[in-house]
């Protein structure tokens, strides 16, 4: 009820004409002890109107007090930005650390369609639709100053970017003119730290199994996996173990105590050595050459040779060494985990002696979910990764 009074006495102060722009705005201000929720809602449907009118004094005095009780935020800061560019009055002071974090932020709402940014807009009311609404604002400003023949390349860079925010535009900030200006150099500083030349990563794995020639009589299998990689430069070295389960398509034999047994039990085992190299690493792709060799395990048989107690029972395994390529992908999020899809050939030679014949090789298509560092995504000091306070 006192933010709907509160936006009402502010709402109706906008058509009294006959009060002095002071008056306004004490009468606006007055409530000092309105809550940053309620203030922020106010001054975003305010700001825009006094601005709009040419009321820019107005309009100042209401995002310095927004400001002075909330503390400078995205928001805040877009807003600042553009008007003093606008104006003409755009000096480096305005570029800071937290700068990059605020221009990922509004990235990230400028992307966002379901409100999920939300919450990272500290005290904000959850009307997605009012924070997109003073965006429309903001856009005009960047759009009008865009127009402007005189602006500077600093200036130029961020009524580009809060008209059209893309990833693109951070790569200019490591050429010239803007690599030697302050705002370059804020960029290009790695606040979240220097990150260590070898890059752990680690996760976990599901996917298909896939045997071919006279293997096929076994068929294909769901796998699951885990793994673990470290890379140096555009060198992937890395190792994983993977189970394969449910029974055999089909029934085959094996032999086992010079007695020949007909089976359908099957459960694999891999454990995979592997080498890669980098074939693309883009922003937040990544392809990848694999190779490696693989031990491959299979239990084929399982004798229960007293019911009641299974500490008698005994299992026959197939083991076959192997080696394997592939090519794998990956793409990176906001958070540093990353999804991928991989896909190796594994050459294998199963000998199940005078029993069926096992021989053939396999494919493994696998998903992958992990976490580990993009380089690229570091070094563009994303606030997304919380290397950067919000104020």
């Amino acid at each position: 009820m006192k933010k709907r009074l509160f936006l009402i006495v502010s709402l109706t102060i906008i058509c009294l004409h006959s009060f002095s722009q002071e008056t306004n705005v004490k009468m606006i201000l007055s409530d000092s002890n309105s809550s940053c929720s309620e203030i922020q809602y106010a001054c975003m449907q305010l700001i825009p109107l006094y601005y709009q009118d040419g009321i820019i004094d107005t309009a100042s005095i209401l995002l310095d007090f927004w400001e002075k009780h909330c503390g400078l935020d995205e928001t805040i800061y877009r807003t600042k930005a553009l008007w003093a560019i606008d104006a003409g009055t755009f000096t480096d002071t305005l570029v800071t650390n937290s700068m990059i974090g605020y221009l990922d932020l509004y990235q990230w709402l400028s992307q966002d369609t379901s409100g999920r940014c939300l919450k990272e807009y500290n005290y904000y009311t959850p009307e997605f639709e009012l924070l997109k609404w003073y965006k429309t604002f903001t856009d005009s400003i960047a759009s009008r100053a865009l127009s402007y023949s005189d602006l500077s390349a600093e200036e130029r860079f961020f009524a580009t970017f809060y008209l059209h925010p893309a990833d693109s535009l951070y790569e200019g900030l490591l050429k010239e003119p803007l690599s030697f200006t302050k705002l370059g150099k804020t960029y290009q500083q790695n606040v979240g730290g220097e990150l260590s030349e070898w890059l752990q990563n680690w996760g976990e794995t599901l996917g298909a199994w896939i045997p071919y020639d006279k293997l096929n009589t076994i068929g294909p299998h769901p796998s699951v996996g885990v793994f673990i990689a470290v890379r140096n430069k555009k060198m992937i070295y890395s190792g994983a173990a993977s189970l394969r389960f449910f029974r055999s398509w089909n029934d085959f034999q094996v032999m086992y105590k010079d007695s020949l047994y007909t089976t359908h039990n099957f459960m694999g085992l891999n454990f995979m050595l592997e080498t890669g190299r980098q074939l693309i690493d883009w922003r937040r792709h990544e392809l990848d050459l694999l190779g490696g060799i693989d031990l491959e395990l299979m239990d084929v048989l399982n004798l229960k040779n007293d019911p009641a107690t299974a500490d008698d029972n005994e299992s026959k395994y197939l083991a076959s060494p192997a080696i394997h390529f592939g090519l794998g992908y990956r793409y990176y999020t906001k958070s540093d985990h990353f999804f991928g899809i991989s896909s190796r050939y594994h050459l294998m030679n199963f000998n199940n002696k005078q029993g069926s014949n096992l021989r053939g090789n396999a494919l493994t298509i696998n998903l992958e979910y992990g976490f580990g560092e993009n380089r690229w995504l570091h070094e563009k000091n994303t606030y997304l990764n919380q290397r950067l306070p919000l104020k």
